[in-house]
């Protein structure tokens, strides 16, 4: 797979464009959840700042946290790495159905 590397995109109208994203966490100091959190971050993405997600994520208490990077990945890593997201999905989603009666 080629290195890509994140460019911002010029004269973007996107309203979460690079451009005016904020560069920093500006949400409460911390954050407490009542069910597990599970976030697959992509280095590439343009419609996402991942420094974004992983500054919430340190802030954020669950019962169980894991934050997944697809380090090859822009905005679809379920199809440009196919193999590390089904991996992903079986180790950290699947144990949390087994609990609530997921038989298959």
């Amino acid at each position: 797979m080629p290195n890509r590397k994140a460019v911002v995109r010029p004269n973007n109208s996107h309203p979460f464009s690079a451009s005016i994203a904020p560069t920093s966490c500006q949400y409460a100091s911390s954050v407490r959840l009542s069910c597990p959190l599970l976030i697959f971050a992509r280095r590439h993405d343009f419609n996402v700042n991942s420094q974004l997600a992983v500054d919430w994520f340190d802030k954020v208490e669950a019962p169980s946290k894991h934050f997944v990077w697809f380090e090859h990945s822009a905005h679809l890593p379920m199809t440009e790495e196919p193999g590390k997201y089904l991996l992903a999905l079986m180790t950290y989603t699947r144990p949390l159905a087994k609990p609530v009666g997921d038989t298959v």
